[in-house]
């Protein structure tokens, strides 16, 4: 139909990367096909995850609510990282820069370099070149920052993102270092070897082609990323949850500034492993910006245990609309199912006859016949039934409140495959 499609998959499934290559070649639309996977740099696409974003503190709490430990006793710790991410973004927008992990990460480590360019780059649009080099003449590069500092203030020019970032730079090393450590070890991680070559598009004029959610979709992909979470699974849902914030990003600019947008089919499997804000988000809001999201997992539990609470994990499942149920042993996921079903009324017809004898006659002297009609509430698909449907075959409930019973037919290529399948 021609439609963008994303499948983000955390385990990075072969079976689905080779479905989603043989539907684009059935469908023609072999050159749309695109790859990203972190343990295969060498096939994958560079991939701009902090692209597209509408304030400046927006890259800063992306990458910083992909941390473990939301709402626990880390968070004043990932709270600290994101004010440091969010200073250092300020910092870079001064200075004209598109933040991404690899500047991110060296500005995280070198906070008076980016203080000492922001302030020249202020006070010299100010004051004009020549007065700051005056200033700075004959000082050495490691009082040069102090320099800057002193005449920054004694103009009394106090700006609140100026103050942030010197305020950041004069930060104590070993308390700084301690406190945003989490922080850190991600952007490492995002930032170092084929990896942040393949996230972070060079500054140095090379002119590598680099992909953003936008630009999947203005260009009609069909977009296929494995996150590898065997092999590292907190690595996996930061950067799939960075690439739903930023989805959830570009359909923020579609809703609002494109009257008819093209239609964007998103597949998340194992979704229990990205539960995130920008996954609920996007399950509440993407629709106007014309997506359409199927989420897969194997039981309500996963979401309850990734999410850390109920509560949060039936938010996400209440934006859902249908759903569908093969085989299913989890008795709170068969709860889960029924509850959305509605149920149904069984009639049941006794009937019953008798016959009457007496002492003094055995033969009988007289009879009765009837018939009753009861109605009684009763489940329209008893849950114990999901345990034990076969191969492929489902029940599902669809928007409306609509039953249905169904079996899904396997596809082979030619007539030759079913019969080695068989």
């Amino acid at each position: 139909m021609g439609y963008t499609v994303i499948v983000i998959d955390p385990k990075g499934d072969k079976g689905l990367v080779k479905t989603t290559q043989t539907a684009c070649i059935s469908a023609g639309r072999q050159s749309d096909y695109l790859y990203f996977h972190p343990g295969h740099p060498e096939e994958s696409i560079n991939l701009n995850l902090l692209a597209n974003s509408t304030r400046t503190d927006e890259i800063a709490s992306r990458i910083a609510d992909s941390l473990p430990g939301q709402g626990g006793e880390s968070q004043p710790f990932i709270d600290m990282g994101r004010g440091a991410l969010r200073t250092i973004c300020v910092g870079l927008a001064i200075l004209g820069r598109k933040p991404t992990f690899r500047n991110l990460h060296y500005f995280f480590a070198n906070r008076r370099e980016l203080a000492e360019q922001v302030l020249y780059q202020v006070l010299t649009k100010t004051y004009g070149a020549d007065v700051i080099e005056e200033a700075l003449a004959g000082k050495k590069s490691a009082s040069k920052l102090e320099t800057l500092i002193v005449f920054y203030q004694s103009r009394r020019m106090v700006t609140p993102e100026l103050e942030s970032i010197i305020a950041l730079a004069e930060r104590d090393e070993d308390s700084f270092s301690k406190t945003t450590q989490s922080t850190w070890l991600l952007l490492t991680a995002l930032a170092s070897g084929d990896l942040g070559r393949k996230l972070s598009p060079s500054e140095d004029g090379d002119k590598k082609p680099f992909y953003d959610t936008r630009k999947i979709i203005e260009q009609r992909c069909v977009f296929y990323m494995g996150l590898d979470a065997l092999t590292d699974s907190g690595m996996a849902r930061a950067i799939g949850s960075m690439m739903l914030a930023d989805l959830a990003s570009t359909a923020g600019a579609r809703y609002d500034f494109e009257t008819a947008p093209a239609p964007v089919m998103l597949f998340v499997d194992e979704a229990a492993e990205l539960t995130c804000e920008p996954l609920t988000q996007m399950l509440n809001k993407s629709r106007g910006a014309n997506f359409s999201i199927c989420l897969a997992s194997q039981t309500i539990s996963d979401f309850v245990a990734k999410a850390k609470d109920r509560a949060e994990a039936l938010r996400i499942l209440a934006n859902l609309n249908n759903f569908f149920a093969l085989r299913c042993n989890d008795p709170e996921t068969q709860r889960f199912l029924m509850e959305r079903i509605p149920k149904t009324r069984v009639q049941t017809t006794v009937k019953a006859h008798g016959v009457s004898t007496s002492a003094r006659n055995l033969i009988a002297e007289g009879g009765s016949v009837s018939e009753r009609v009861m109605e009684e509430e009763a489940d329209l698909v008893p849950a114990p039934l999901l345990s034990a449907l076969p191969n492929c075959e489902y029940f599902g409930v669809v928007a409306g409140g609509h039953v249905i019973k169904g079996r899904i037919p396997i596809l082979v290529e030619t007539a030759q495959d079913f019969k080695e399948g068989a």
